[in-house]
């Protein structure tokens, strides 16, 4: 059996030479061979053959499974790759470590407390670092690496009761979960079977379930792969019954949704189609929706994306719905001309009729250019309104209708001078051109005959009510 002896810093001639003195002493004398060697430029290529009747002895190294998920073994601090055994030497300026091949890991470590960072001439003391009887046992070892957890120091630990070992009866699965065993597949694994493997074995292996379907009364044999400690730990059944996997023909949205698989979009989806998807598929899909519209006789084909959950839901198409906008159907510009022609060109960003249907739910900015008749003024009104409440209540513009007040149009002193003159400028809290002509509100009125004041509404006196002193003389 072969190992490497690396240094991991410098290896000085006469070091290198009392470790081949101290490998090949007295009573095993294993056979040695040094090939091109360099220390200077090539430090990494001593190659030694040990014999392995030495493997008798078990010494402190435990394997851990790392971030990245390989495995290192650690003794004594020092960690390195996979395959690899840590190995020290006392007294000694430098640490060595035997690499043993993948499948023939030679296993030795040099002295009890490696690693003092000085050198000295005692002597090294070779001992075993596990307890290998046979070369069988070392490649069974590293074949199982990810099960095996050995002691972290020197004390007794059975292996039993801590799940690194198997003792059938005891910790095997078949044992400890019958209910998951029941469901290991029997020719599929390789030949391992629940007797060898504990609970918290980290591989996945391939399980099975007959199932009857109550509903359409079809047998099928459920067959997927999952690591044991995560069906133990998490509790996880079979991935097809609980949706998260799809099993062609029994959870598929072609088979559990037919009608709504049919506007399943035939080229934006890749490669994914609808026996690849269960009802739960939480990522947007495409869909495509052939319509003819009865009023105008027009074709269209829609398109959008959306969940499968939200359309089984009841999310039908969202152009018929007015959720979302398609450009020549249910876009402003196309259903309500007469309204787009009023939409404010620069006040509503880069919004436009062709970027909203009728349901928009947020107020927009509207222009409309108007030519007094009887002053022969130009106006361009501007206001802001929703365009549902402008289609279903029918408001044109609130200016015009005397629902707002255009300072200069519809206020109280440009339309009326001579009642404007009687408005209380001392009591009153807003200027005359704040109020329409024809408002409610009620404000402070002076008489300008004899001084008398009083409150009263500003469409009561524009109908005729003057003041109550003068009307009783």
């Amino acid at each position: 059996m072969k190992i490497l002896l690396t240094n991991r810093t410098w290896i000085k001639e006469e070091i290198k030479q009392e470790v081949i003195d101290e490998l090949t002493k007295e009573p095993e004398e294993p056979e040695l061979t040094v090939d091109n060697y360099d220390y200077k430029t090539d430090p990494d290529t001593i190659e030694v053959k040990i014999n392995e009747d030495n493997l008798d002895e078990y010494f402190d190294v435990r394997i851990v499974q790392t971030s990245k998920g390989t495995y290192s073994i650690r003794t004594h601090s020092l960690m390195y790759d996979k395959g690899y055994v840590a190995v020290g030497m006392e007294d000694c300026n430098f640490s060595l470590r035997a690499v043993g091949y993948e499948m023939e890991g030679v296993i030795y470590h040099m002295a009890d407390d490696p690693g003092n960072n000085s050198y000295s001439d005692s002597p090294f003391n070779v001992e075993v670092a596990h307890g290998f009887t046979s070369e069988e046992n070392a490649k069974e070892f590293f074949k199982n690496i990810n099960e095996y957890y050995p002691r972290s120091n020197k004390k007794s630990r059975c292996p039993y009761l801590s799940g690194n070992a198997i003792w059938v009866g005891f910790n095997d699965l078949a044992t400890t979960h019958p209910e998951l065993a029941a469901q290991w597949h029997p020719t599929l694994n390789g030949g391992l079977t629940p007797k060898d493997v504990s609970k918290g074995k980290h591989k996945k292996v391939l399980w099975i379930l007959p199932y009857d379907d109550p509903i359409t009364g079809e047998h099928f044999d459920f067959i997927w792969d999952e690591y044991v400690y995560v069906r133990v730990q998490k509790n996880i059944g079979c991935p097809y019954l609980s949706g998260h996997r799809v099993w062609k023909g029994f959870n598929d949205l072609a088979k559990r949704q037919p009608e709504l698989a049919k506007q399943w979009h035939p080229t934006k989806n890749g490669e994914l189609t609808t026996e690849m998807v269960t009802e739960g598929h939480n990522k947007k899909v495409w869909w495509l929706y052939p319509y003819d519209d009865p009023k105008t006789g027009i074709h269209y084909d829609f398109e959008w994306d959306d969940t499968i959950p939200h359309r089984i839901s009841g999310r039908e198409c969202p152009f018929l719905s007015g959720r979302r906008v398609w450009v020549g159907f249910n876009d402003l510009a196309f259903t309500h001309p007469d309204l787009a022609a009023q939409w404010h060109p620069t006040k509503n960003k880069k919004l436009t009729p062709y970027d909203v249907s009728r349901g928009y739910d947020k107020k927009v900015w509207w222009l409309l250019s108007f030519d007094d008749v009887k002053t022969g003024k130009h106006y361009d009104f501007e206001w802001k309104e929703y365009i549902y409440v402008r289609i279903k209540e029918g408001i044109g513009c609130p200016y015009l209708s005397g629902h707002r007040v255009w300072e200069g149009y519809n206020d109280l002193l440009s339309s009326n001078p001579e009642l404007a003159k009687e408005f209380d400028l001392e009591k009153n809290m807003k200027h005359a051109s704040e109020y329409g002509k024809g408002s409610a509100d009620k404000v402070w009125w002076k008489c300008s005959k004899c001084g008398h004041t009083w409150f009263g509404s500003i469409v009561k006196r524009a109908y005729g009510r003057g003041c109550s002193k003068c009307s009783r003389r």
